[in-house]
């Protein structure tokens, strides 16, 4: 029985895994999404498959340091075709899906103490069922430990140049250690928080505004993000490291 591909390159992934995911402390975990987009859907498509701007189709944590595990995961979501669907009940195709991490931990512990109060307001509702799968992992979705990266989600529109615009981010950044992935459209340059130079900590987010002001697209920070995974499927394209 033919299956989704998500993992397209194994390599790429590792070397994501090795360089980019920090080591889970106790009570942490990586949330692990796989979303559709109509945005990725031909004008041909986009009829035919009832949608909304982005569907979240599956979402699991992990909880290991070990690449296998995480690896494993992933795979997890490559089940037979056909198997994922619109509202309508229509098999939804392989270019619309993407695969999201959040490269900054989450929080279990502080996510269970949510729960205990959404189930407190559960109990009082009589009339809405109690889903604590989804209850739990919408919690731990929310709540992240410390945040080693900050996002910086450059998306080009227009005349806007990818390359020039990441080069002048490297100059504003200074001594700053960041990792940049190519996405499908654009990309995020991941900026290490304990490392951001002494010397532009007074001017960082206001240089970055002000460069996102002179471009048709822009550069939105993001503190906390959902990052496209590197060597797995986004829209029909696959993310990497530069």
């Amino acid at each position: 029985m033919e299956c989704y591909e998500f993992l397209i390159d194994e390599e790429e992934l590792r070397k994501f895994h090795s360089t980019i995911l920090p080591q889970l402390g106790q009570d942490e975990v990586f949330y692990l999404m796989l979303g559709a987009r109509n945005k990725y859907l031909t004008d041909e498509e986009k009829p035919i498959y009832n949608m909304n701007g982005s569907d979240m189709i599956k979402r699991v944590t992990v909880r290991s340091n070990k690449y296998e595990e995480f690896r494993d995961k992933v795979l997890d979501f490559c089940v037979p075709k056909g198997r994922y669907r619109d509202k309508n009940d229509k098999p939804l195709p392989e270019h619309s899906f993407t695969l999201y991490v959040t490269p900054n931990p989450r929080d279990v512990r502080r996510a269970s103490v949510g729960v205990v109060q959404k189930i407190t307001e559960g109990l009082l509702n009589t009339n809405t069922p109690l889903k604590l799968e989804n209850m739990m992992l919408s919690e731990i979705h929310k709540y992240s430990t410390n945040k080693v990266w900050i996002d910086l989600d450059v998306d080009p529109k227009g005349d806007d140049d990818l390359l020039k615009t990441l080069e002048r981010l490297r100059v504003i950044l200074g001594d700053t250690e960041y990792i940049t992935v190519k996405t499908r459209s654009g990309a995020h340059m991941l900026v290490k928080k304990e490392t951001i130079d002494p010397r532009i900590k007074n001017t960082f987010y206001k240089d970055i505004q002000s460069l996102s002001d002179t471009m048709e697209g822009e550069v939105e920070f993001k503190g906390d993000t959902m990052l496209p995974v590197p060597g797995c499927a986004q829209g029909g394209k696959m993310p990497y490291i530069l």
